[in-house]
Formats: C-alpha cells, structure tokens, sequence
C-alpha cells in the first residue's frame, strides 16, 4: 500500500493503474527449502494501447510483459522480521519501482524492444516481445516494420521450441 498499490488481483498481485491507464502489479513470491526461504519480485505491466491492438486473441493473459526481476533468500537460523521487511522493502522500492517507473510506459517499452541489442531486451518472453513490436508497427503505421516483425514471429514459429507460444504468436500475426 505503501507504494501506491490499492488492489488485488487474481494471482494475488499488488495493483495500480499508471498516469497512462497502463495496469501495473508486483507479485511477491515465496519459495522454502529445509534451511531458507526466497523471496523474489514480478512486475506485470497491461500496456492498453498495445492490448487495444490484438483484442482477444491474447487471451492467456491479462498482462503485456510478465518478468521476475529479483530474487533474495534468508536462512531460517538468521530470519528476523526487521530483516524480511528490510529485504520487501528493498526488492519493491529498488528493483519493482525503478523496473516500472522505466518501463510503465508504451513508449518505454516498445523503445527497448525495438532495440537492435536483443540483450539489452528488459523480457526474454517472445510473446510479450512480438507483441509489443507488432502494435508498435500498427499504432505508427509503419508497413515496412510490421511486415519485419511477422517475418521474424513466423520464422520464429517454424521452431520446434516455440511450441509453447506458436499458437498465441500465430494468432497475434493473424490480427495484424
């Protein structure tokens, strides 16, 4: 709450709506093994104007990117609650904050996975990055990029690790 998210959402994700209508969440998940227990942060961001472009024929998920930004384990012998709330703090204020404050935007993210340096990509999720880069050519009426970006998702799908987003990828490519 702290940090401006008043809702809830269906995976249990802390919610807020950013300046631009743009749905942004962090979800705090919890691992334990015998001696420790991590903690780690996702931020999920529903760009809407990206979203508008496709409809419904993303409909296995409500956000545009979906990125686990970090992770931190403490050991069940040193646990404090001073310590657990100082390792919360830290992961949403420096890592979840600073990951939406710079990627809250359409522009932002369509910026970054327009990039030529794949590896400076914030998601390594090919759905998400299709999906962005196909909008963006629709939204800027660029032919010449959105005939680029189903190329590369098609040529992309004829992959035989592309199993798990062939059909979504596939889909995405039909709406445009």
């Amino acid at each position: 709450m702290s940090h401006g998210f008043s809702q809830v959402g269906e995976l249990g994700e802390h919610v807020k709506t950013g300046e631009n209508g743009n749905k942004l969440a962090v979800l705090i998940e919890e691992i334990k093994d015998s001696d420790s227990f991590s903690i780690s942060v996702r931020v999920l961001v529903r760009y809407q104007n990206i979203e508008a472009v496709f409809g419904s024929a993303d409909s296995s998920s409500e956000y545009t990117v979906n990125n686990i930004l970090a992770s931190e384990s403490i050991r069940f012998d040193s646990y404090a609650k001073q310590s657990l709330g100082e390792l919360l703090n830290r992961l949403i204020s420096v890592k979840a904050q600073k990951f939406l404050t710079e990627y809250g935007s359409d522009e932002a993210i369509v910026s970054n996975l327009n990039n030529n340096d794949y590896q400076a990509w914030v998601t390594s999720d090919k759905v998400a990055q299709f999906k962005v880069r196909l909008a963006s050519a629709v939204l800027t009426n660029d032919i010449k990029a959105l005939a680029v970006t189903k190329g590369e998702a098609l040529k992309f799908c004829d992959k035989p690790w592309s199993e798990p987003n062939r059909e979504i990828i596939q889909r995405l490519c039909a709406c445009v």
